[in-house]
């Protein structure tokens, strides 16, 4: 966890953090002063990286609570636990690999969104492996938007707005913990990342956005594929086009901080 020391070099709460606290105590959540000032040190890193603007959602279920861990940060919207998934204070939600997932009540197709065929990306943060292999962020299985960490040993399935959904083992060996998200930049180039770094790359073309809800830990398009992983984060938005690694770092700050591997 993050000293004291450190916490007063962060300076004064970000109008964004303070929207998001208000919003979290109107839920009938809490958060502490130290959290708002971790909360806001992330939003300054990621408007300064130019990333803030291209996300349309952002949750921290790496919390101090529920209601911290479900309404998000950019819009102050709040997704639903499906099922209990399990919390733990600081580390996120897990899955039970069977029932249970976060539905974060956003569709694809939703208007005024950053996220579009062909400049679109999803994913987030897994803080435990999982041991059942299933979707760990993505909104349908039939439409090829989401993103398998575990696909069997050292495997990866994952997809963005497409008619397919390619597997494979990156050259240093398949790891389903970290920062993952999948990525479309145009219409016949998408890729995997994990922790800011791209891992495997697609030339499969686009298809047209589904009016389907982004889900963690689930689709949430009749769930069928349920994952044991732990989700620390998701997020929903464009593409990062080049700030990658930016987005990594600022949240790898955030997560070291509260204790996240």
């Amino acid at each position: 966890m993050i000293a004291a020391s450190q916490l007063l070099a962060l300076g004064p709460s970000d109008p964004s953090a303070r929207t998001w606290v208000n919003s979290v105590k109107a839920a009938g959540g809490t958060v502490t002063g130290a959290r708002e000032l971790l909360v806001s040190s992330l939003m300054v890193s990621l408007k300064g990286a130019g990333v803030w603007t291209m996300l349309d959602r952002i949750w921290l279920h790496a919390a101090e609570n529920t209601m911290q861990a479900l309404i998000d940060l950019k819009a102050c919207s709040t997704a639903t636990a499906v099922n209990s998934p399990a919390f733990t204070t600081n580390l996120g939600y897990t899955g039970n690999g069977a029932t249970s997932y976060l539905d974060t009540n956003l569709s694809a197709a939703a208007a005024g969104l950053n996220y579009t065929r062909d400049d679109a990306s999803f994913g987030g943060w897994i803080s435990q492996s999982a041991t059942i292999g299933g979707v760990d962020f993505g909104f349908d299985y039939g439409a090829y938007s989401m993103l398998i960490a575990y696909y069997g040993a050292n495997n990866y399935r994952w997809e963005i707005n497409s008619g397919t959904n390619p597997s494979g083992t990156p050259a240093s060996g398949g790891n389903s913990s970290g920062f993952f998200h999948s990525q479309r930049t145009a219409a016949a180039v998408s890729a995997l990342y994990r922790n800011g770094v791209s891992t495997i790359t697609s030339n499969a073309p686009s298809i047209a956005l589904q009016n389907k809800k982004f889900g963690a830990l689930a689709y949430v398009a009749g769930p069928a594929s349920f994952s044991s992983s732990r989700v620390a984060a998701s997020f929903i938005g464009a593409s990062l086009a080049g700030k990658e690694v930016s987005f990594y770092n600022a949240m790898r700050t955030y997560m070291t901080a509260v204790g996240v591997p």
